[in-house]
């Protein structure tokens, strides 16, 4: 499935994301462990949404509902993340937070229509 493919390179970014969070050295630690939490819930919003999509190709019609939910609260998430990279404002960061965005659109798009098969 390609969504899959698509939480992959989401999770990449998110990875070098982290690396910035944790080397930003104007970054209290209050302030990185809430950008990590963000990432953190981003992962998990994907992750849901995209087992419960199995679910329901699997015959789980009732799986639907909640899977859209989880995606959702997926996209929530990103501008949590992006004003994170806001506050950072250098080069690297401004490349991130477009990198994000990017993965995220295509992720999102492929939600949608696998919802709409549905």
């Amino acid at each position: 499935m390609k969504i899959s493919k698509e939480i992959k390179e989401i999770y990449s970014v998110l990875e070098k994301i982290i690396d910035c969070f944790n080397s930003h050295i104007n970054f209290n630690e209050e302030e990185n462990e809430l950008g990590l939490f963000f990432v953190d819930q981003l992962k998990s919003n994907l992750d849901g949404a995209k087992i419960l999509l199995d679910a329901v190709l699997d015959g789980k019609k009732e799986s639907l509902k909640h899977s859209k939910n989880y995606a959702n609260a997926a996209k929530n998430t990103i501008p949590q993340i992006t004003s994170r990279l806001d506050k950072i404002n250098d080069e690297k960061a401004l490349s991130l937070k477009k990198d994000i965005e990017g993965s995220f659109n295509k992720c999102w798009n492929s939600f949608s229509l696998e919802f709409e098969k549905l």
